[in-house]
């Protein structure tokens, strides 16, 4: 086709073209099969009896499953109808870059790819990511997973850039590099764990540079950074240095440059956890307190769980004004209505929250925002409805059965993940995102519902709740957690479950417990502690001296 002119041209071109398209009608039609074969033996083994005549129960995920390859089934064969008509091609690697493939990759790839959250894609583009990459698929840091609880369709929103990712590193010939713009926080974030074990396996990591406490660089929220790395495969250079990653953090005017040893880029010696770009020196102090003892998530106090969601807000969250009878006044969204006051709580959301606010620490939080709360004291949703709460949720019933929470299983008026709002132990509730982590303590029967916007543990005793307020509104404290803790708009940090469960736990907690929980009642009452005591105490009950850790302290404040 390249040589020849003319006549003879034009037949090539049409030649190759219906090639093509038969190509890829063929590619279409293979893939149809296999789903459709999938399909066909998911419904027989749901058919089929076993050994005692019982047929096999389906369950939520044979349902999941089997809609999503009816879908798909739908997609393909609407798909090779469209190819069939002549509709556009397809992109084909092989097609299209037949002389790059065949040298095995590119030797370089640059870009910028698309930012986009996986809540804005469509349901059937979100299955086919996870179904075609592996670090969307297994997209979550299993050990933080864990140690936050967090589901794995929690843990697994990963950004559509991880795809782009994986996809250049799919493409690249052995020693090929790639200079990728992408979003910082694939490198903290829960759900960038397969990506980042991808980039350890798969290549050697030569530059990072991290803009997310820089200027703003965009007209949006965004938090860039660099990532410069060579696939490995072909002859590794010969060194007998330990090799290093260029990394430059750019903080308001000032860009820090420094070089990093390969084994200390990730939290710890997992290659999916989270990536800590510290200074030698800051990582040592970091490296010293985490060192102390095992991470709070891990220890017999237990682990963070997120408030109580809603999933319709202007249904249940109201400001109510409280009668001597057994009613109240609700409001939302310019409606009112009579309700029984048995049916609200008050309800606490993370900006509410405010740092060192602890003269209210035992008590119930202020302001009338109420929630209706439709469930018992042990978090199960009532069987009926009282009258007048009936008639003010009725007027969202379809959105409340749309909800993606909602199971045909549960009422239509349930909440979701009631557990940290029981009130029969004392909680320690933090909100998601600040400058700072702020954090209340709720006592033993305290009715207040912290939503989706805090965090809760529920603590054993008191004293445990008492001595973590003090423990983590330190500046020490804060300075430890602002190294790993996600960028957020105007310098804040999102302090997510997963974030405070990796803290250590003082080693000798029993008698921290009582020296932390002493500040917190002294501070309660009324009485002042200045930033300096306050790290004195937390160094104390680490075993630390505050020396070891003014590196730390100083990188938090520059």
């Amino acid at each position: 086709y390249t040589r020849a002119t003319g006549r003879r041209k034009a037949t090539l071109d049409s030649a190759l073209h219906n090639e093509e398209r038969n190509r890829a009608i063929a590619d279409t039609t293979r893939q149809l099969h296999a789903v459709t074969h999938e399909r066909a033996a998911l419904i027989e083994s749901l058919r089929t009896r076993d050994l005692f005549g019982d047929r096999r129960i389906r369950t939520r995920n044979d349902t999941t499953q089997l809609t999503d390859l009816r879908t798909r089934t739908h997609q393909l064969t609407r798909q090779r109808h469209h190819l069939q008509l002549g509709a556009a091609l397809p992109f084909r690697f092989a097609a299209h870059f037949a002389d790059v493939a065949a040298l095995s990759g590119f030797h370089l790839i640059i870009g910028n790819p698309p930012w986009v959250r996986p809540h804005a894609l469509p349901l059937s583009e979100r299955q086919l990511l996870k179904r075609t990459f592996t670090s969307m698929r297994l997209a979550a840091w299993s050990a933080g997973a864990k140690r936050a609880g967090a589901s794995a369709g929690f843990a697994a929103q990963a950004d559509l850039a991880v795809a782009f990712v994986e996809r250049s590193t799919q493409l690249l010939a052995p020693n090929g590099t790639l200079a990728l713009l992408v979003p910082a926080k694939l490198w903290r974030a829960l759900a960038g764990g397969g990506i980042r074990k991808l980039l350890a396996e798969q290549t050697r990591i030569h530059t990072i540079r991290d803009w997310s406490d820089a200027p703003a660089l965009f007209n949006a929220a965004t938090y860039p950074s660099l990532i410069v790395a060579q696939r490995k495969g072909g002859a590794t250079p010969t060194t007998t240095s330990t090799p290093h990653i260029h990394v430059a953090i750019a903080r308001h005017t000032t860009t820090h440059q420094f070089s990093l040893p390969v084994r200390h880029l990730t939290l710890d010696n997992d290659p999916a956890a989270p990536w800590i770009l510290l200074p030698p020196h800051v990582r040592t102090a970091f490296e010293k307190l985490r060192r102390t003892a095992p991470a709070l998530g891990d220890s017999p106090l237990g682990r963070p769980q997120l408030g109580t969601k809603c999933g319709c807000n202007a249904a249940f969250l109201v400001h109510a004004t409280e009668h001597d009878d057994e009613l109240a006044t609700i409001t939302a969204d310019s409606r009112s209505a009579l309700i029984e006051r048995q049916m609200l709580r008050p309800a606490l959301r993370g900006e509410a929250i405010q740092s060192f606010d602890i003269q209210n620490a035992l008590q119930q939080s202020s302001g009338d925002l109420r929630i209706i709360w439709t469930h018992d004291n042990n978090g199960t949703a009532l069987r009926a409805l009282p009258p007048l709460a009936a008639r003010w949720l009725a007027h969202w019933r379809s959105r409340l059965n749309a909800r993606r929470d909602a199971r045909t299983s549960t009422p239509w008026w349930s909440l979701f993940r009631t557990d940290a709002a029981r009130a029969d132990a004392p909680r320690l509730v933090w909100a998601d995102i600040g400058k700072q982590l702020r954090t209340r303590v709720l006592a033993a029967g305290d009715p207040t519902v912290p939503l989706n916007s805090c965090y809760v543990m529920r603590t054993p005793a008191l004293d445990d709740a008492l001595a973590l307020h003090t423990l983590l509104e330190s500046p020490l404290v804060a300075a430890w957690l602002n190294a790993i803790a996600e960028p957020a708009r105007g310098g804040f940090r999102r302090f997510l479950g997963w974030t405070v469960a990796v803290l250590p736990l003082p080693p000798d907690w029993i008698n921290a417990r009582t020296a932390l929980a002493d500040i917190s009642r002294y501070t309660a009452s009324g009485n002042t502690l200045s930033p300096d005591d306050h790290i004195n105490a937390t160094a104390d009950a680490y075993g630390v001296s505050v020396a070891s850790m003014q590196p730390l302290l100083d990188w938090n404040i520059r």
